[in-house]
Parts: C-alpha cells; sequence; structure tokens
C-alpha cells in the first residue's frame, strides 16, 4: 500500500457555515483535487445527516459519496462509495445505563444520535 497525502477535516464551523454551505473555492477543490490526494471528510454527524450537505452543494447528484468518510465522532467509518467498514457503537448495556442515566436527570440536556 503506497502512502497518499490525506487532507481531513471536520464539517460543521469548517467545511461548512452556519448555513451548511461550503465555500465556492472549497467546492471547486472537492471536484478537483489534487491528483493523488485524498480527501476525508471526518465529523461528529451521521451519514444521513452529513450527505445531504454534499447534496445540496452540487458535488453529488444522487450517486454515493466518493471519499472515505469518518463520521459518528469515528464510530462509523466508510470506504469511498459509502461501503460502511466499521461500525462501533456503545455496547447495549452501556446504552441502557445512558438511557437510564438520562431518565433520572430531566433537568439536564442529551442528544441520542444513531
Amino acid at each position: 500500500m503506497e502512502d497518499v497525502p490525506v487532507i481531513s477535516f471536520d464539517l460543521d464551523g469548517t467545511l461548512i457555515d452556519s448555513e451548511e454551505r461550503i465555500h465556492p473555492k472549497d467546492i471547486a477543490w472537492l471536484k478537483n483535487p489534487p491528483e493523488g490526494c485524498l480527501f476525508l471528510p471526518t465529523t461528529g454527524r451521521p451519514l444521513f445527516s452529513a450527505r445531504p450537505i454534499f447534496e445540496r452543494n452540487g458535488l453529488v447528484n444522487g450517486q454515493a459519496l466518493p471519499w472515505p468518510l469518518v463520521m459518528n465522532n469515528g464510530a462509523a467509518i466508510y470506504q469511498a462509495g459509502e461501503n460502511l467498514l466499521e461500525y462501533s457503537p456503545f455496547p447495549v448495556d452501556v446504552q441502557n445505563w445512558l438511557i437510564d442515566y438520562a431518565q433520572q436527570h430531566p433537568r439536564l440536556t442529551f442528544l441520542f444520535m444513531d
């Protein structure tokens, strides 16, 4: 396996602005990246939340995302073409404990994503 330069960065507040827009210069680069360079989106978002951003910004049109992806804060890793390579959710006992804890503390805010 050869070494390939990787450009990896977060979506929210980095690649996209508060309106989920990608800067035109970034769009141009993503449509035509330097030869031999790999773009690797990384985000806390799940795929179903991130994918529409690339659609709305004209980077894909109905086809699978062409890059490998690190989603869900690293819990889901995809190969190019949205092929799930690895998924590492919390074990069921930890999930149950978190849900119980959230229910016992209704004044705290919790965000659960699948």
